[in-house]
């Protein structure tokens, strides 16, 4: 019975650990699980199979592929990341059994879990790099169970080459661990004949890079292998490893330790110990985990999502402090439908704000592509796409997949569209989607019906001409020209034209509108800046549409500005009343 009930708590114990993991990690780290799961695109397919595997450690990164995959749900990445504290501490805890079964310091062998949890952080770290780890704790924990040094040996060369092929160079972690316990806790007079096993499981990478298989020898014996092969490896990816090693040494020289704590101080000493582990896990959580990036992970969710309002609503967003936020603020306003007569509601930093400056990485190319999109200038929507996937490690990213899908449907290159489809057919999280795409294939008339794919199609029928990033405002008010019914094309030009306090441009926009007598009225802040414009000239403001309370409320502002002229708190004294307009932004915002 007792030992019947030392299971149940202990078995508690674990489950509670997890549990407090996973939350820790939904409260806080939820959205990079998802940030990451678009940098994987594991596919049921045998080319893919063979692909993956036909590599060192191409098991566990077909293994974290799968995993990853479902990161998209939520909850899953998370409750994956508490298992796996719980299982790489359970397996480095069996290590202690073997080596100093007295002692219990979940201070230590709990650590190299927590670690695997900071170097995930990084959306630059496979994940591959956890299960490898783990992989490397399962055969040093069965290596420790055999009684024969003779067999441990066979064990030992055995896995030391199938476990490398498997898993990569975190197995080289178990070898030197296996040498070490001989060395020092082993009881045949052999012993000193597992140094073997040293140069025999270094062997094997060694020989991969003289054949020039697998790339650099950081990559073949060193944990950059689970690391973006073009970045510098962060410190935080060797800590797992390293503190695997260093429970191994401390259990070796408390080998010989027959005393344990019982009563009150051995629980004692477990509640200051998981206190002290909570803390560092927190700290190195704050330390590893990027505040500015992980903004930016929460709003390329809510955009990939279409949780536009979501996106309005977040405390994290500083868009008038930060150029990308501002153009995650301005996209969700566009799909609102309120880019034209909110634009000045909400911080503003710019032109940057409408369209931010391409930088070649991948978060960029993301969001640019899907505002390009929403302006319907598919050419720089496609453009986007390709160099965010050649941006991604991989070369892949099933979201921007989806958007070559949408693109090539728009442009009339079916085939090309079929391919993609194809691709992401065989996959399961976006299978469905890309399948319900199949039906413009050779369909024409239903692609010009459908309300996303029509209305973009018909921006560019009448737009010719090359196109690059440079050009993107005058290919813009191209578009506007060839689809006038279009509003976020309409919006977002005379937008960027307000942000850039381009009032030329803009009024030349508002002769197109006027000219294309479009069936919508004109937004609130384009209403602001035509009487701005024309303020001498009240009989041009009801003929664009001009509302009674903007002319109202222009006509106040007028008057305000001109009786405190020689008031130098004139703006503080505004933006109270008229801090929402375009006026206050023309006049005292740089």
């Amino acid at each position: 019975m007792d030992t019947w009930k030392k299971h149940v708590v202990s078995g508690g114990g674990w489950l509670l650990l997890g549990l407090a993991v996973a939350g820790y990690c939904q409260s806080f780290l939820a959205y990079h699980f998802f940030y990451q799961e678009q940098f994987y695109m594991f596919r049921f397919s045998k080319e893919y199979a063979v692909d993956t595997l036909w590599q060192v450690g191409g098991v566990t990164a077909y293994l974290a592929a799968f995993v990853v995959q479902f990161f998209l749900i939520p909850f899953v990445g998370p409750l994956v990341m508490g298992l796996s504290v719980v299982v790489l501490g359970w397996l480095m805890k069996n290590v202690w059994r073997k080596i100093a079964v007295s002692c219990s310091l979940p201070l230590l062998y709990l650590l190299p879990g927590i670690c695997t949890v900071w170097a995930c952080m990084d959306f630059n770290y496979h994940f591959d790099g956890l299960l490898s780890l783990l992989l490397a704790l399962v055969c040093l924990n069965g290596y420790l169970r055999i009684g024969s040094f003779r067999w441990r040996m066979v064990y030992g060369a055995v896995t030391a080459w199938v476990g490398y092929l498997l898993a990569g160079p975190h197995l080289l972690l178990a070898v030197i661990a296996a040498v070490l316990w001989e060395v020092c806790c082993g009881k045949s007079r052999w012993k000193g004949g597992s140094l073997l096993l040293l140069p025999w499981g270094f062997g094997l990478p060694l020989l991969l890079y003289g054949l020039g298989w697998g790339g650099e020898w950081r990559l073949l014996a060193t944990p950059d292998a689970y690391y973006h092969p073009l970045l510098l490896s962060q410190k935080v990816n060797y800590l797992p490893g390293i503190f695997v090693l260093l429970n191994v040494l401390v259990a070796c020289v408390l080998h010989r330790n027959r005393k344990s704590l019982s009563g009150w101080k051995s629980w004692a000493s477990w509640g200051i110990q998981v206190c002290l582990l909570a803390g560092i896990f927190h700290q190195g959580i704050r330390h590893y985990n990027n505040a500015r990036n992980y903004e930016i992970k929460v709003l390329d969710y809510y955009s990939r999502t279409g949780q536009w309002q979501q996106m309005l609503d977040y405390p994290g967003l500083r868009a008038g402090q930060n150029a990308m936020h501002a153009c995650y603020q301005n996209l969700a306003l566009s799909h609102l439908g309120k880019l034209g007569d909110e634009l000045f509601h909400y911080s503003q930093c710019g032109r940057w704000g409408a369209v931010i400056s391409w930088n070649k990485t991948v978060n960029a190319s993301m969001l640019l592509s899907d505002v390009y999109y929403q302006m319907g200038n598919l050419a720089l929507a496609q453009e986007m796409a390709f160099e965010g996937m050649i941006a991604s490690e991989r070369a892949v990213n099933p979201r921007l997949l989806l958007r070559l899908i949408q693109t090539n449907l728009i442009g009339g290159n079916d085939a090309v569209a079929e391919k993609y489809i194809s691709l992401l057919e065989e996959t399961c999280m976006y299978a469905e989607q890309a399948g319900a795409y199949r039906r413009f294939l050779h369909h024409p008339e239903l692609l010009r019906a459908d309300e996303e794919l029509g209305a973009r199609q018909a921006c560019i029928q009448n737009v010719s001409g090359l196109t690059n990033s440079q050009k993107a405002a005058v290919d813009l008010f191209q578009l506007v020209r060839s689809n006038p019914e279009y509003r976020p094309a309409f919006q977002y030009c005379g937008a960027i034209c307000l942000l850039c306090k381009d009032l030329k441009s803009f009024g030349e926009l508002m002769e197109c509108w006027k000219q294309a007598e479009t069936g919508y009225s004109l937004p609130v802040a384009f209403q602001e800046a035509w009487v701005f414009m024309h303020a001498g000239e009240p009989e041009l403001w009801a003929a664009y549409g001009v509302s009674e309370a903007v002319a109202g409320r222009f006509k106040e502002y007028g008057g305000l500005v001109s009786a405190g002229r020689q008031d130098h708190s004139l703006a503080y004294r505004l933006q109270n009343r008229f801090g929402d307009t375009f006026w206050f932004y023309y006049m005292f915002t740089k």
